[in-house]
């Protein structure tokens, strides 16, 4: 298993974890605060990698380790730029057989994945919707978004509601619970401090109901990175 994340993190992720990190360098057609965010530079399906051509070629390297772990790497031509929407080709939160995303402006390679594997595509209004969530499996998922809470509950996945304004993502006024996490298996890894659970018991009776550890990866407040994708 390898996992890869915005360099400003995948050092402390190794050190912590013992596990091979690889850092994402900064893609310059995304905002400088998010430009080496995991959530939204790769979309993981399956064994399905999708990505941005011109990020893949100067990437090599990352993702040939993916390729290794035996996924298949996709290309996009959806066009990325700094301005939302025209930043969200790749954020799509998969849960199950279902995507959630806000259809409109989700790459079209992704769609067209769904129709050929039988995924439901869902639309949010939420653009974020990878960054804004952590998926527990494939009925239990926290979010720090009332918009998203309430579509996952209408599609029967229990979606517990968490407080995000004090998740730190430099450059914006706050980040988001799934680009501060990331899960594999039985642990959820967290940039930052587990107290963020602790202290709220409704969501650390769900982690704890669910049989995950949470691994810190960071020990003082809590950081959106933009996520840990695993392979």
């Amino acid at each position: 298993m390898i996992a890869v994340m915005s360099q400003d993190v995948s050092n402390q992720f190794y050190h912590a974890t013992g596990i091979k990190s690889y850092p994402l360098k900064p893609y310059p057609h995304l905002d400088a605060p998010v430009a080496s965010h995991a959530d939204m530079l790769i979309c993981k399906i399956d064994k399905t990698v999708f990505c941005y051509n011109d990020y893949y070629l100067d990437n090599e390297e990352v993702f040939s380790k993916i390729k290794e772990e035996g996924y298949e790497i996709r290309f996009t031509t959806k066009k990325c730029n700094k301005v939302y929407p025209n930043d969200i080709g790749l954020n799509a939160l998969v849960i199950g057989k279902r995507i959630f995303c806000k259809k409109e402006h989700i790459a079209p390679e992704i769609i067209e994945y769904a129709k050929e594997n039988s995924y439901q595509i869902i639309d949010l209004n939420q653009g974020y919707s990878a960054c804004s969530t952590l998926v527990l499996n494939e009925k239990t998922a926290i979010t720090g978004d009332y918009g998203v809470q309430k579509v996952l509950l209408e599609n029967d996945i229990r979606a517990e509601l968490i407080d995000t304004s004090n998740i730190i993502l430099k450059g914006y006024n706050s980040g988001f619970i799934g680009g501060a996490t990331g899960v594999h298996e039985n642990k959820i890894y967290l940039f930052g401090n587990e107290e963020y659970f602790t202290e709220n018991q409704n969501i650390m009776s769900i982690i704890t109901e669910q049989n995950f550890d949470i691994i810190p990866i960071l020990h003082d407040q809590v950081y959106d990175f933009g996520g840990i994708k695993l392979f």
